[in-house]
């Protein structure tokens, strides 16, 4: 496993089919945007030669929020998304960071289970934030 930054010349994998199969994603447009703020850190994930995830978050003075964390469905089960969390904590520790916060599905178990195993506690829900009225958990972590 080996992380890289994300550039401009990814936005075909992070909107390629095999990137979208959850609903809560950016566009390509969103992509470069995103890319091109001061604020981004964003981190692919290689697996045997093969871009098989990334993470994305926006980070501002003391605290950092994780926009994204995706495994492409054939690499699920590696520890992929782990090793990318723990990977943008360690940059992000490097710019003065000193919260990463997050939220999630409440209904995606394995994401939370993830997320506490690595240390993040939630701080508060957000009701009926996502489709079909599924609230979201908010979820923060000092580093």
């Amino acid at each position: 496993m080996t992380f890289r930054p994300i550039e401009k010349t990814d936005v075909e994998f992070l909107t390629a089919p095999k990137s979208l199969d959850f609903s809560e994603c950016y566009n390509g447009a969103q992509f470069l945007s995103a890319i091109n703020a001061n604020n981004f850190l964003g981190l692919i994930v290689e697996d045997e030669g093969e871009n098989s995830g990334y993470i994305v978050c926006n980070y501002s003075f003391e605290t950092a929020d994780i926009e994204i964390v995706y495994v492409c469905f054939e690499f699920r089960k590696r520890g992929l998304a782990k090793g990318l969390i723990l990977e943008v904590i360690k940059v992000l520790k490097t710019k003065g960071v000193k919260s990463v916060f997050l939220e999630v599905r409440e209904d995606n178990i394995p994401a939370i289970n993830l997320y506490k195993g690595l240390g993040f506690s939630q701080i508060s829900v957000r009701k009926n934030y996502y489709e079909n009225k599924i609230n979201a958990l908010v979820l923060r972590k000092e580093i």
